[in-house]
């Protein structure tokens, strides 16, 4: 008489662990998305004060650079002036 199958099929528990751990990450990945989309800030004028916010501060940073762009200018231009005055 043949023997009993005992135990279970290797490849059929291994089948079954990857089925599992790709339905834990599909549940994780789900989850993960609800829970952004709750804490997901859609108020028109949170997000209209805070466009606001990052426009002034980009303007600011605009006008900084044009400041020591123009000072740098100056100063490269008054030594030119210094260099070529008469002795």
């Amino acid at each position: 008489m043949p023997k009993k199958f005992q135990g279970e099929n290797s490849k059929s528990a291994a089948a079954r662990a990857r089925r599992a751990e790709a339905k834990a990450a599909a549940e994780a990945r789900r989850q993960q998305e609800l829970e952004d989309e709750l804490w997901k800030d859609e108020d028109k004028h949170v997000l209209r004060k805070e466009q606001r916010k990052e426009e002034r501060e980009k303007r600011r940073l605009e006008q900084l650079e044009r400041r020591k762009e123009l000072q740098r200018l100056l100063e490269e231009e008054d030594s030119k002036l210094k260099g070529k005055s008469p002795k």
